[in-house]
């Protein structure tokens, strides 16, 4: 038999989607409601000790139910400092959305990151963000891991050449390569 809290919570649980199926709460920029949540990885797993979840109101928030809308929505995952900065995003959808572009042609200079190569919004050639780690291992879109490379580059990449990055990192079309010892 279910306790009285596992029963409050799945009342809430529905309500909470039949609210946001009816879309009664409206879009904004045509996106569907959003909630944001803060929990830290220890309580993200029930570790002993670690601060609940916190919604962006500041209300706390079961762990097992973040869990639950982490496998049924589509999530943007930001990795705070202790000073409350962003160090690292990531979302479940495949493309790089336009600030992830304008974040990605700031760090490289507009140019792509292949080592040799210049082309880029200078020479009027399109920037390809490409995943390392392919979507549909990962699920996965990251800053951190995702490569702005011209249409030449991506086109290597993607039939069997070994490229390597001005930083000197290694990446075929498996993702990141390994230098042999």
């Amino acid at each position: 038999m279910r306790s009285k809290r596992q029963r409050r919570h799945e009342a809430l649980r529905l309500l909470l989607q039949q609210v946001l199926r009816s879309k009664v709460l409206g879009t904004r920029s045509k996106l569907p409601f959003q909630i944001n949540v803060t929990i830290s990885n220890a309580a993200l797993h029930d570790q002993p000790g670690a601060l609940p979840a916190r919604t962006g109101s500041g209300a706390t928030v079961p762990s097992a139910l973040v869990r639950q809308w982490l496998c049924d929505s589509a999530i943007t995952r930001f990795v705070l400092s202790l000073g409350n900065r962003i160090i690292e995003l990531s979302h479940t959808e495949r493309t790089a959305k336009p600030h992830e572009r304008r974040i990605k042609l700031l760090e490289t200079g507009g140019t792509c990151q292949g080592a040799g190569c210049y082309r880029g919004h200078d020479t009027g050639d399109p920037l390809i963000p490409h995943h390392p780690d392919a979507y549909a291992r990962s699920g996965t879109t990251s800053v951190r891991d995702t490569v702005m490379v011209c249409e030449g580059t991506h086109h290597d990449i993607h039939h069997g050449k070994t490229i390597r990055l001005k930083d000197g990192r290694l990446l075929n079309a498996n993702g990141w390569v390994t230098p042999p010892e």
